[in-house]
């Protein structure tokens, strides 16, 4: 068994859509039953990395000369069926080598009434991270901090000027929500806040170098309480109203004004990559290959594309997959 850590950082707003909903939005987010948190499910995102990897060996191919290589052609190619099994009616051959869970919220932007935005998590969300870390057999790069109390809130060490000034004392504003600075748990949170930073972010030159970077979260990541958390991610997302315009009038069609939900860039998750040896007679790849071989799939897309409305540039993130060496 080999594993990852699949970051996506979203560039663009994204849509992962639940279906039509009966609610006050009516194209929602998908959700997390226990927790009301955003998530991407992970047959979508293994959807995503299967049409990238099938992009990246026909670019490969064509490269190499071989302009008739087609994405047909991609789709049976030996590497992609060892690790993602066949497509089609003989896809029960035999399953895919790789294993996508579910894409869990890590930290979330909102708008802050000074510094412009900060990224916010919650001492569960980092304990089930360090728990996913385990699962895959990975070390943890950093503890668990103690989780501030309701309206409270602890900012990082280099954190920007994001406290305004009030008659009683320094608050940080969260859209409608005032939270009073504590420290206790400031050093765990610098450790998870620089992990963030290059693993996340894309930030390790930078960080190696010396320099910080205005969006880096070792100077925006600010940790609150668990229901202040749930708070944000439930109604601080963003809501786009849409319509439908007639063809011949160009006016809105009738019964074609619709809202849809969308969460906002700059929203971080992470989804965990595990892999056993292909199952196919000769494979071409162990377990350790099939990460390494993800992992230059996704550096060679640099971005992916995922939930709705691609057309209308909604989905772009930046991915990566830790650790670097696998």
């Amino acid at each position: 068994m080999s594993s990852g850590i699949l970051f996506l950082r979203a560039q663009t707003p994204m849509h992962p859509g639940s279906g039509t909903s009966v609610g006050a939005v009516d194209l929602p987010v998908q959700r997390e039953r226990y927790t009301n948190w955003p998530v991407i499910q992970g047959s979508a995102l293994k959807g995503v990395l299967r049409s990238v990897h099938r992009d990246y060996l026909v670019g490969a191919q064509h490269q190499a000369g071989n302009t008739s290589y087609t994405l047909e052609d991609a789709d049976a190619d030996p590497e992609l069926v060892e690790v993602f099994g066949k497509a089609g009616e003989e896809g029960e051959l035999h399953a895919g080598a790789l294993a996508v869970t579910d894409a869990r919220i890590l930290a979330f932007p909102v708008r802050s009434a000074k510094g412009i935005f900060v990224w916010v998590t919650c001492a569960a969300v980092l304990s089930r991270a360090i728990r996913d870390l385990q699962m895959a057999g990975l070390t943890s790069p950093f503890d668990l901090p103690a989780a501030p109390g309701t309206g409270k809130a602890v900012s990082t060490s280099n954190a920007i000027d994001i406290w305004v000034e009030m008659e009683n004392g320094p608050k940080l504003v969260l859209e409608d929500i005032l939270f009073t600075p504590v420290t206790a748990g400031r050093e765990e949170l610098d450790r998870f806040a620089g992990w963030l930073a290059t693993a996340g972010c894309g930030y390790a030159e930078e960080i190696a170098n010396g320099k910080t970077e205005d969006g880096d979260p070792r100077r925006r990541l600010v940790l609150i309480s668990g229901d202040a958390f749930k708070h944000l991610v439930t109604y601080a997302t963003e809501i786009a109203t849409r319509i439908r315009l007639g063809l011949e009038t160009k006016t809105v069609v009738g019964g074609a004004l619709f809202t849809q939900e969308l969460l906002p860039a700059e929203t971080i998750f992470y989804s965990v990559l595990l892999a056993s040896k292909p199952r196919s007679q000769n494979p071409m790849l162990d377990a350790a290959g099939v990460i390494g071989k993800i992992k230059s799939v996704v550096e060679e897309a640099k971005v992916l594309q995922v939930g709705g409305d691609e057309t209308t540039g909604k989905g772009w993130c930046w991915a990566r997959v830790w650790p670097q060496a696998v």
